[in-house]
């Protein structure tokens, strides 16, 4: 992640979060099609926030050590993922955090994709469990349980 493709891995973390988007249709399918569509929709979230952190955090940690005045407090790759689980829980003790133009606006960038995340992925995650549900695609006692808890509300 140094020398003179340090921007390989600089790109890694807004290239994964574009790629949660056609990651999120194709869990859609499986779990349109899955014989237990809870886990399908809890494997496809988990999968996705791996992606996202793990993206960022590779961005982070190159940027930083290209270019060492981007960031305070982030030098270690714990130290970067450290970085990416607070902004993602948007949390930010402040203890790490972008101090250049570029730094900055990669954390941006990841705000955005976080945002984009919870909208997006996790909507098409969800409206694929909620229509597998009520189209009756699922065990007719978990259907059931979902139409009691429906009616309690």
């Amino acid at each position: 992640m140094t020398g003179d493709r340090w921007w390989i891995a600089a790109i890694t973390g807004p290239t994964s979060a574009l790629m949660l988007i056609p990651l999120a249709f194709m869990a859609s399918r499986r779990i349109l099609s899955s014989h237990d569509p809870f886990f399908t929709i809890g494997y496809a979230v988990v999968l996705s926030l791996t992606v996202l952190v793990l993206g960022f955090s590779t961005t982070y940690y190159s940027l930083e050590h290209h270019d060492p005045d981007q960031f305070d407090e982030l030098e270690t790759k714990l130290d970067a993922v450290y970085f990416t689980a607070t902004t993602l829980s948007t949390v930010g003790f402040g203890d790490a955090h972008a101090s250049g133009q570029l730094g900055r606006g990669i954390v941006v960038m990841q705000i955005a994709a976080d945002f984009l995340f919870v909208v997006v992925v996790v909507g098409i995650i969800r409206w694929s469990g909620r229509r597998r549900v009520d189209d009756g695609r699922t065990d007719v006692r978990l259907r059931d349980e979902i139409r009691q808890k429906r009616g309690q509300r």
